[in-house]
């Protein structure tokens, strides 16, 4: 009884430390000023206008060439990792041994792992997807999509290929993201103290140090 009610503890302080990221991340995702991860989506717009010129289209594939490798890598993985986890029965609990587990506690861990590095997985695709579309979108003038369009919707090219670019480095960070907490619930497997020490370093170094850090207040953001 001891341990299961260790067990709920621990759980529950791991969703409160994805929720409190979670909103964290969005609010600074809406303000863009008020956090260092802000601040990179500003760069990252920045970036988007200077290699929209055809003097620069080079740089543009380049880069796409390699985050589109880096993601592919990363989904391949994670396809690798879910099919190990499914053929195997008690899929961790087979190789960590010296844990003292029940069945059912055992089935409660695997779905929680099984559905962050599915949602890791899910947020690489589709920043995969992203990536492509904008490596498309780079090379079309907005004058081509206006004739396009035959004129009636005036579609900034500028606008789409900088929501497209900002929507696959969002996508790629909530995959990364993900990866960082599934490797608190493989602790989990250990633990369940370990399991919630994990998850209260991963959310207070993103938010202290990484992602929702305020700027250098001596450099003005924009």
């Amino acid at each position: 009884m001891a341990m299961e009610l260790l067990d709920t503890a621990a759980l529950a302080v791991f969703f409160g430390c994805v929720v409190t990221y979670a909103a964290a991340l969005r609010f600074i995702l809406q303000r863009p000023d008020r956090a260092k991860r802000g601040l990179l989506s500003i760069f990252y717009a920045r970036w988007v206008e200077r290699v929209a010129n055809p003097e620069d289209s080079i740089l543009a594939v380049q880069t796409m060439r390699n985050l589109i490798m880096s993601v592919t890598f990363l989904s391949s993985a994670m396809l690798i990792l879910l099919g190990v986890l499914i053929r195997s029965p008690e899929g961790l609990s087979d190789l960590m041994t010296f844990t003292a587990e029940t069945t059912e506690a055992a089935h409660y861990k695997m779905l929680l792992l099984f559905s962050v590095l599915l949602f890791s997985l899910s947020m690489f695709l589709l920043s995969l997807r992203q990536m492509v579309r904008f490596s498309i979108l780079i090379g079309i003038p907005r004058e081509s999509i206006w004739r396009a369009t035959g004129g009636r919707c005036d579609v900034d090219a500028s606008d789409l290929r900088t929501t497209t670019f900002l929507k696959a480095t969002n996508r790629f960070t909530f995959g990364i993201r993900g990866i960082y907490y599934g490797v608190a619930v493989m602790l989990w497997f250990i633990s369940p103290l370990a399991f919630m020490g994990a998850s209260i370093i991963i959310t207070a170094l993103l938010i202290a140090h990484h992602d929702i850090r305020a700027p250098c207040p001596e450099r003005p953001p924009v």
